[in-house]
């Protein structure tokens, strides 16, 4: 009997496994998202993810394979400003888990929803924005962490038009090679 329920816990538990992920959310809106992000901070990517990554002393795939945590990028770090968070510190390294895929060099505007150790949690691809290569905090000193989200949502606006126009004028550079 004993090896019959354990025989119906694995086949359970094999079952459920291949379901399990992380649990993200629709997106709140900017004023819920930062009253309620534990963590918002910049950070500057350190170096693009590779294809691999030391997870637990072992090898894994970049991003993470299938499973609980299929499709999270794990990538290099540092803590450039915190807007908000206690405990956290400028010039720290973090690893930081995301959908989001980040540029070396890049600046990013995290809500963070946990950090663990120096692991920071950001898996809603709204939780980071992308604010570009040479982002500058002078503009946030002084300032209220809700005039501070306001100059970085639209630095990330104005990160987003430049990319815009850039990949719109090389659109048009390779179609106009297609019409010969």
């Amino acid at each position: 009997m004993k090896t019959k329920i354990t025989f119906i816990a694995l086949l359970l538990l094999i079952g459920v496994l291949p379901v399990m992920a992380f649990l993200t959310s629709d997106f709140p809106g900017w004023d819920s998202l930062t009253q309620k992000s534990p963590y918002i901070i910049i950070v500057k990517c350190k170096s693009s993810p590779g294809k691999e990554r030391q997870v637990n002393g072992g090898k894994m795939s970049n991003p993470l394979p299938a499973g609980p945590l299929g499709g999270i990028v794990l990538t290099d770090a540092e803590i450039v400003f915190v807007l908000k968070g206690k405990d956290l510190k400028p010039q720290t390294p973090i690893v930081l888990w995301s959908r989001y895929w980040p540029l070396q060099g890049e600046s990013y505007l995290l809500f963070a929803t946990d950090f663990d150790g120096e692991n920071s949690h950001a898996f809603d691809e709204y939780r980071v924005i992308p604010l570009g290569h040479s982002f500058e905090t002078n503009s946030l000193m002084g300032k209220t962490l809700d005039d501070q989200i306001q100059i970085l949502l639209q630095s990330g606006i104005n990160n987003l038009d430049s990319e815009i126009k850039r990949d719109t004028e090389t659109k048009q550079r390779l179609e106009s090679g297609l019409k010969k």
